[in-house]
């Protein structure tokens, strides 16, 4: 599994919500702004995956907000080969 995380929710940004017909993902949509790639895991035998991010601390990052998504490689999925997760948002310090 890969995630990503970045600082537009692009779910609310309905002009900027892609679906990845055109990459060969029908029915698959980036929800998040990729402006960084968090890492990749392997799943569990329940299909769960978890990546610890650091975070600095620094008083001027509490409150903000990333937004995040897992892709799973799933080559049976599409041509892409990618399935990809609802969207998720964090809160740094809550």
């Amino acid at each position: 599994m890969l995630s990503i995380a970045g600082l537009q929710d692009q779910s609310r940004i309905a002009c900027r919500d892609r679906d990845a017909a055109e990459t060969g993902a029908p029915g698959c949509y980036l929800v998040a702004s990729y402006d960084m790639l968090i890492g990749a895991s392997a799943t569990t035998s329940y299909g769960t995956a978890a990546i610890p991010i650091q975070v600095p601390s620094d008083a001027s990052l509490v409150g903000n907000a990333f937004h995040n998504q897992w892709f799973v490689l799933d080559a049976g999925a599409n041509k892409l080969g990618l399935t990809f997760s609802n969207g998720g948002t964090a809160i740094v310090g809550r």
